[in-house]
Order: structure tokens, then C-alpha cells, then sequence
């Protein structure tokens, strides 16, 4: 896990909870705790569905766990919220080759090196839609 995945999400403005429940999560995965941070996460999600640092994390601790189809769906839903995001696309693009899906997993990382996301390029896009 990264350093701290809390830096997906600043600059954002967001209620002292949800960067409370934030930064639990993340304590939870650090500790390995999966089954926490999810719960945790899903609750953020809950409040805060447009939160792309909550589905990215989300989609880390299912990779974790290595249920690499729910980290797909997750940094799908991160990359449809913030098409620019480079972590998105990548570990979108991981998620890909985790599974086996290794032409969608190069298209999306190769997506995902383009900056800003160009119009039409599959950005939010699933491993099955990519390609």
C-alpha cells in the first residue's frame, strides 16, 4: 500500500467524519483488517459517493484480499469520476492483469499516461469495455 492513499483526496473539501473515516480505513488495511476497511469504506462511499480516494482505497483492499473483480469495479467507478486520475488508470490496469486481462490492462495504463484523458478514450471504463 502507498505511503498514504489519503493524498488522493486532498484538496477536496469533505467533512471532518469522512476524513475521520478515511483515515481509519486505511489504518484498519495497514493492519490487515480487510474486512474493517471495507466496512469502513463502504460507509464513506454511502455518504460520499463521488469520493474518488474512497474507491481507490476500496479497490486496494480488495486487491488485497485478492478479489481482483470487486478492485476492477472499484477503480472503474474512481476513473469514471476522475478521468485524469493516473492512479486510477493504473491500478485499474493492474486490477486487468490481475485477472488475466492482459491487452485491457495495457490499454488502460497506456490510457492513463495520457494527460488530460482524451475524449472517447475508455477512461472509466471496465476490463471487459476496454481495449
Amino acid at each position: 500500500m502507498a505511503a498514504s492513499n489519503l493524498s488522493f483526496i486532498s484538496g477536496i473539501p469533505m467533512s471532518d467524519k469522512i476524513q475521520q473515516q478515511l483515515a481509519q480505513a486505511e489504518r484498519y488495511a495497514r493492519a490487515g483488517s480487510y474486512a474493517d476497511a471495507q466496512k469502513t469504506l463502504r460507509q464513506v462511499i454511502d455518504k460520499a459517493r463521488a469520493n474518488v480516494g474512497a474507491w481507490l482505497l476500496l479497490g486496494q483492499v480488495c486487491g488485497m484480499q485478492n478479489a481482483h473483480s470487486d478492485a476492477e469495479q472499484a477503480f472503474a467507478q474512481a476513473a469514471r469520476l476522475n478521468p485524469r486520475s493516473l492512479d486510477a488508470q493504473a491500478y485499474l490496469g493492474l486490477a486487468c492483469m490481475k485477472q488475466g486481462k492482459d491487452e485491457q490492462a495495457v490499454a488502460r495504463i497506456q490510457g492513463g499516461t495520457r494527460y488530460p484523458a482524451a475524449p472517447g478514450d475508455g477512461a472509466g471504463q471496465s476490463c471487459h469495455s476496454a481495449a
